[in-house]
């Protein structure tokens, strides 16, 4: 329709002040998702990293009571360390295999509740004979890590925006608020009002202009009242 307006005819039409506070927003954001993801991921990494690392350490101690149980016969302190590790929080369970090839590979599996079990295996060898020790683990300390990261940088971040927006409201309203009054000024100028005084004390470039069209007006204004007195004046004399 000839009559429809183009919706960037809309937002060039727009107030200077919304004109450079919307893109900002928009921008803020963007960067505001961008920072969530990037911590996200971060988060995970450096957790799945010290998890993984955490479940490595658990096998090779596990390997070295097993060790010390078959070369000396003493299974106590080996079942207790069994016991202790299969009560930490991530783990689902310690098992041990007769080896029967190959060390058994480690797996990944995704779990309904979208959380994942991962197996690691170590293998002991005493005398020729050798034992598989595997440990199954899962990664939802992880996700609660990033839970957590994100729900703390996301209250940085958006109290962060929040305050960004409204300093730069404020500064956009310092700058847009006088020319709007210029403008205004303006009107009541040309339909031969007297203009009121600027009451602006800055000396940057908004309230430069502001000393200058106070100047301009106050002249105009003269100019006007001496042109009436004149045009007065003659006309009393004719």
């Amino acid at each position: 329709m000839s009559g429809q307006r183009s919706w960037w005819s809309i937002i060039y039409d727009l107030p200077l002040r919304y004109k450079i506070i919307v893109p900002v927003i928009v921008l803020e954001l963007f960067v505001f998702a961008a920072a969530m993801r990037v911590t996200t991921t971060s988060v995970r990494a450096v957790a799945n990293r010290s998890m993984h690392t955490e479940a490595r350490s658990r096998l090779r101690l596990l390997g070295s009571a097993y060790l010390q149980m078959t070369l000396t016969g003493e299974q106590e302190y080996f079942r207790e360390l069994v016991n202790v590790v299969s009560r930490a929080p991530d783990v689902v369970s310690v098992e041990l295999r007769t080896v029967e090839d190959a060390l058994p590979v480690d797996t990944m599996v995704e779990r309904p509740d979208g959380t994942r079990l991962y197996t690691a295996w170590q293998r002991v060898q005493v005398f020729g004979d050798a034992t598989d020790i595997g440990i199954s683990y899962t990664d939802q300390g992880v996700l609660l890590a990033v839970s957590d990261a994100r729900t703390r940088y996301g209250w940085i971040l958006g109290i962060g925006m929040i305050l960004t927006t409204v300093v730069l409201w404020a500064m956009i309203f310092a700058i847009t608020d006088p020319v709007s009054r210029v403008a205004e000024a303006v009107g009541r100028l040309a339909a031969g009002e007297e203009p009121p005084k600027f009451d602006i004390s800055r000396r940057d470039e908004v309230g430069k202009l502001a000393h200058a069209f106070d100047s301009m007006a106050e002249q105009l204004h003269n100019a006007r009242i001496q042109l009436e007195a004149m045009l007065a004046e003659r006309t009393r004399r004719l």
